[in-house]
């Protein structure tokens, strides 16, 4: 079985190549410099992305715009997205929930609890579609 794949969305450079670092050995990685070209790989990716991880304050598209399109494009609805962000404020965070984001992680983040945050995501989403497969599905 492969290795599923994680989308990492944040405009720093730097904050993309630490990510990758922490997630690499772990899962296929996938980066994007914007919301845009997130969305981009999403829709090239067929149903492959297992999670997004996306920066909250970028440019042009922030991280909530981003979650509500993901949400709102039947093909990636399903698709996790961990939203990160130094914005710690529970109005902050209120936000990223209704935009749909699946967790929040203010930053400054432990890199072992992101590790951890991410593969229960992965394994929550995995377990839905093998209920899904046999026909049931977590209530509401």
């Amino acid at each position: 079985m492969k290795a599923p794949t994680v989308l990492i969305v944040d405009d720093e450079p730097i904050n993309l190549v630490l990510l990758e670092s922490l997630l690499e050995d772990h899962y296929r990685v996938l980066v994007a410099c914007s919301g845009d070209e997130a969305l981009t790989h999403l829709h090239h990716a067929k149903n492959d992305v297992a999670l997004v991880i996306s920066d909250v304050m970028m440019p042009h598209m922030d991280g909530h715009e981003l979650c509500r399109l993901i949400r709102s494009d039947s093909s990636s609805a399903h698709v996790p997205v961990i939203l990160i962000s130094s914005l710690d404020q529970e109005a902050d965070q209120v936000a990223g929930l209704l935009a749909g984001a699946s967790e929040l992680v203010v930053k400054p983040y432990s890199p072992e609890l992101l590790l951890h945050r991410v593969r229960q995501q992965i394994r929550w989403r995995r377990m839905e579609q093998i209920l899904k497969e046999h026909g049931l599905s977590i209530p509401d």
